[in-house]
């Protein structure tokens, strides 16, 4: 072992004080390292963060299937647009501080979320309180202002054209995903 290189958990707090930075506009994508270690780690974090709050509102089979599937058409759809575009070879660093910022962004509000969920059986469903729609649709912006930044400068395009790719493509993963939720009836 090299003893001057970085253990994997001291990369692993590396990436999460980048992400961390990401998510309150100190740092930029460019400062994550461009691995496909780096985005397995978002991946897994996505997933699981996906996880932790959808399963308040379905079965676990379910919701597992269902957040690795808005995973892959998350990544799909933004390795899309980077072709489109031209900037194809940044989407590595590019997904992972999307779905790494994303997943910090779901850890900060996944105990308010869960105190304001009432009791229910995972399989008939759950309605949020008020108060956690609230905190949800806060978490909603403060990531979309964050999606937005990380587009613009991976694209190099104007806030208003990030913003609007931000917009599409989370439609375009909400459609496929609820589409997928009915399709799979456990």
């Amino acid at each position: 072992m090299n003893p001057i290189a970085p253990s994997y958990a001291e990369q692993l707090a590396d990436i999460a004080r980048t992400l961390l930075r990401i998510c309150i506009f100190k740092a930029s994508p460019q400062d994550l390292p461009a691995t496909y270690n780096c985005f397995l780690v978002t991946v897994i974090a996505s997933v699981a963060t996906n996880l932790a709050i959808d399963i308040l509102m379905s079965e676990w089979k379910k919701t597992l299937i269902i957040s690795i599937l808005q995973v892959i058409v998350f990544t799909l759809t933004i390795r899309g647009i980077l072709q489109f575009k031209n900037v194809a070879k940044r989407w590595v660093q590019t997904v992972s501080a999307l779905l790494g910022t994303s997943s910090i962004i779901r850890l900060a509000g996944t105990p308010a979320l869960y105190m304001f969920a009432p009791q229910s059986h995972p399989t008939d469903g759950a309605t949020l309180t008020f108060e956690g729609l609230l905190i949800g649709a806060v978490l909603g912006v403060w990531s979309l202002a964050v999606m937005t930044t990380i587009l613009k400068e991976a694209m190099e395009v104007s806030t208003l054209t990030s913003f609007f790719i931000a917009i599409g493509s989370n439609v375009l993963v909400f459609i496929v995903v609820v589409q997928a939720y009915d399709f799979f009836a456990f």
